[in-house]
């Protein structure tokens, strides 16, 4: 029985100290300032270009489930955006020459 307790306590003992030792990383993290210097300015001019170009906010989260961005290149986006009541709209941006058309609705 003695030995049961002390194998046990030296168990649990161990787990804390697995438990402590593991990294958690389960939240994505901008450290690196890629995020912030070299995707989101273009995600800002992104969404600038849509709105002034074809009336659609795509920042309000009230009308649209969510958007998918996929680099084409360096000037051209494509946007898909999800409205809640309706089907995918896409976007074809281009950022170097200032354009944006809707693909589809």
């Amino acid at each position: 029985m003695n030995n049961l307790l002390r194998f046990n306590a030296t168990g649990i003992i161990i787990s804390i100290l697995f438990l402590l030792n593991n990294k958690v990383s389960s939240t994505p993290t901008t450290e690196d300032g890629f995020f912030e210097k070299v995707y989101y300015a273009k995600y800002l001019e992104v969404g600038e270009l849509i709105y002034e170009l074809n009336k659609v906010d795509i920042k309000n989260t009230g009308l649209y489930e969510g958007y998918i961005f996929k680099d084409e290149n360096n000037c051209k986006v494509q946007v898909k955006l999800k409205p809640y009541d309706s089907d995918i709209k896409i976007f074809d941006v281009d950022v170097c020459s200032k354009t944006s058309r809707l693909k589809s609705d």
